[in-house]
């Protein structure tokens, strides 16, 4: 065993701390410490994120440490394991681990999720004062500007600001809202696909407002990540009394509504605007009926607006004083002169050019066609404009096109398995399933491993649905995710996905040697 393993480090950072206390735990099938991939196993298991060795290595290793506001969960669930396997003994080891990597110090809620026992010393201990337990642990991004806390959502806005168009009509709504009300929610309604994310965006680009971006496939949706992100933007950007927050600034909207008080008691704030996407995506799991979406407080002070878009849902879990509610329609003036103008800003590409001259038609007659095809819907022309670029449809032209966003994807879908039904049923669907069930980007590698797949068969599958992936780099390798809420929305219509996510665990139940 590595002597470095189980000494307490020196340098108490982060990466050491984790490593130290990790040696210090006991597998007790194996008689030895956790190994890096067992923790990232157990881990995996418990959270339902993919965590692998490499990453557990990176963290010890001080390359990369799990975010202090999006990680805190995954932080928690590291001193559960370690705790539960005798590496981690008390709270001080815990807060150790915490103050090492600069992280709030555990709340009461967690600890109660930890081990109910610790409590008590907890009061003991502060009553003689350990500077562990009397100091408040600052946050480093609470003294970051605007500009850099919207480094955590940057590359998301930029994806969703490219060939952005029009959307005035909607923009000169927003600022007469601003300006005849007092205060308030505006609530932007609208189907999947019609640009609630891409309006947010460019508004968010424009004037710089404070955000915060609810994200399903990739699991950014609880009230705990959207009151610390947010929290700690108003207090950088209005330069609020605060170097850190609050033990208890997750558990209600309390500090959050004490920040937008603050931030309005100076009237030069005004606008302190909040603009937050996906309200329909976040989490209510055990939500009680009368508890706002994110703790979303029922009122605001003058001269604050909450911003929100949601899909057309039935209950948004939003009790709030005289909101507005905004509905983008997909056959409204507006949204068709976009969607318009959106067409012919792509259709003077060289290649689309040959394409309409192939299939003898002007750019007249493709854009008022594709108008109509799209029905309104901006997805729709984000697959189809490229699609037809690529020469995807050639057999029958403009009449080839399908009439919306869903027979879009029902026709590829169809296509994939006509006359080859059994392949695709052992291979296409699996492989499309298991990115619908992903929390997070994943690689070849955890399809292979969870479908029982050859990594060829696998990257063969991936090309097949590229056009609904997205595919991202990071530490040499290729990770993907569906692009869309709204194909994963018509995956879960067309297949039970239940059996994928038991595929999932079953994977990691086996290597962890419980099943």
């Amino acid at each position: 065993m590595d002597a470095n393993l189980i000494q307490e480090p020196e340098q108490r950072s982060f990466g050491d701390m984790l490593r130290f206390f990790r040696g210090q735990t006991i597998n007790r099938r194996k008689g030895k410490p956790l190994s890096q991939e067992q923790l990232g196993i157990l881990l995996t298991d418990q959270l339902g994120l993919i965590i692998s060795r490499n990453k557990v290595n990176n963290w010890e290793t001080n390359k990369i440490s799990p975010h202090p506001q999006r990680d805190r969960e995954l932080m928690v669930a590291v001193v559960e394991i370690l705790k539960k396997h005798n590496g981690i003994k008390s709270l001080d080891d815990a807060n150790q681990l915490f103050e090492a990597g600069n992280y709030q110090a555990l709340t009461d809620q967690e600890i109660d999720q930890i081990d109910p026992g610790w409590k008590q010393p907890v009061a003991q201990q502060n009553a003689v004062g350990p500077a562990s337990f009397q100091q408040t642990v600052t946050y480093p991004y609470s003294q970051a500007s605007p500009v850099d806390l919207r480094r955590s959502f940057s590359s998301y806005i930029a994806d969703k600001l490219k060939g952005f168009v029009g959307r005035e009509f909607i923009f000169d709504a927003i600022s007469s809202f601003i300006k005849g009300k007092p205060s308030g929610y505006l609530i932007i309604r609208g189907d999947p696909g019609i640009g609630k994310t891409a309006l947010l965006a460019k508004l968010i680009d424009d004037h710089g407002y404070v955000h915060h971006f609810n994200i399903a496939l990739q699991n950014i949706r609880s009230a705990r990540i959207f009151l610390e992100n947010v929290c700690l933007q108003l207090i950088a950007r209005y330069n609020l009394p605060h170097s850190s927050l609050p033990q208890n600034a997750t558990e209600n909207s309390s500090f959050l509504s004490q920040c937008l008080n603050e931030a309005a008691s100076g009237r030069g704030n005004h606008p302190v605007v909040i603009a937050i996407d996906a309200l329909d995506e976040a989490d209510h799991t055990g939500l009680p009926a009368d508890v706002n979406s994110l703790y979303l407080p029922p009122s605001l002070p003058d001269g604050v607006y909450i911003i929100v878009t949601v899909r057309r849902v039935v209950d948004l879990h939003l009790q709030v004083s005289n909101p507005q509610t905004l509905d983008l329609e997909a056959d409204s003036d507006g949204n068709l002169r976009d969607i318009k103008t959106y067409i012919e800003k792509y259709v003077v590409r060289k290649q689309m050019q040959d394409r309409l001259s192939a299939w003898a038609v002007t750019r007249e007659q493709f854009t008022d066609t594709l108008v109509k095809k799209s029905q309104g819907n901006f997805m729709y022309l984000y697959y189809a404009l490229p699609a037809i670029e690529g020469g995807k449809f050639t057999d029958g032209g403009l009449d080839e096109l399908p009439e919306g966003l869903l027979a879009y994807y029902q026709r590829h879908w169809r296509q994939m398995r006509e006359g080859n039904e059994r392949e695709f049923d052992k291979m296409y669907e699996p492989i499309d399933c298991m990115l619908g069930v992903a929390q997070e980007p994943i690689t070849l590698e955890h399809i292979s491993n969870w479908t029982k797949l050859e990594k060829s068969q696998v990257k063969h599958a991936i090309d097949k649905w590229y056009e609904f992936l997205l595919d991202t780099r990071q530490d040499e390798q290729h990770l993907y995710r569906i692009y869309h809420a709204s194909f994963q929305d018509y995956l879960k219509n067309e297949v039970d996905l239940t059996r994928y996510h038991k595929m999932i665990a079953d994977y990691y139940l086996r290597l962890a040697n419980m099943k």
